[in-house]
């Protein structure tokens, strides 16, 4: 949506509640692209219109016209351009996300105006350093993707960077973790133990790189 205000002097400013008709003109003022809205109001010298759908417009060059329903006065905006909303939102991995060095990453995001490709790469957590790539060519479309965090990765915090193939729109991940491989060794029991009904034993185990989780 976009926002379109404006402001009036002279006699309309004394009136409470000015009716007016926003069009949208081409950069000449000599042609109507578009009747915005045909009738509506501003109060005290004032008006502002928040529910302008954008959408419906041609990529251009464009100036908006406000007038008075009895076409009696208007006044013309400066030049404005409208161009195709392109955008690439990555959900996933969080702040919350722990991938283990050699696990697969799933990764997750939303576009507006891109495609049909991305790519996948692994920046560290100040955004200033392209780590590696982990994936190219993948369709926009993909669902439920994952990308594997080769060996080479060191342990750390970093940021996945989701992108056109051309990089000239591209979204960033929060902040994630990147692990040493996580495991859990049982100790004991041992395939010798005996254990009777009734009593009560130990349970040894070791857990490797699980740092402050509960197991």
């Amino acid at each position: 949506m976009g926002n379109i205000s404006w402001s009036v002097n002279g006699i309309f400013a004394d009136t409470n509640g000015i009716h007016v008709r926003l069009l949208l003109m081409d950069v000449t003022c000599t042609t109507v692209i578009q009747t915005i809205d045909p009738d509506t109001n501003g109060s005290h010298g004032e008006g502002l219109y928040e529910t302008w759908n954008v959408n419906t417009v041609a990529p251009g060059n464009y100036r908006i016209r406000v007038q008075t329903l009895d076409d009696d006065s208007f006044a013309d905006s400066g030049v404005f351009s409208v161009s195709n909303c392109q955008n690439i939102e990555v959900t996933k991995p969080t702040t919350s996300s722990i991938c283990d060095i050699g696990s697969n990453l799933k990764v997750s995001w939303q576009t507006i105006g891109v495609g049909p490709l991305l790519k996948v790469l692994l920046y560290n957590q100040s955004k200033t350093v392209m780590i590696c790539p982990l994936s190219s060519g993948i369709a926009i479309n993909t669902l439920n993707p994952e990308v594997l965090i080769p060996n080479s990765v060191s342990p750390g915090n970093y940021v996945v960077r989701v992108s056109t193939l051309d990089d000239s729109v591209f979204g960033d991940s929060e902040i994630f973790e990147i692990s040493n491989p996580r495991t859990i060794n049982i100790l004991n029991p041992t395939s010798a133990s005996k254990f009777c009904t009734g009593s009560t034993y130990n349970i040894t185990i070791q857990n490797n790189n699980f740092y402050n989780q509960l197991i």
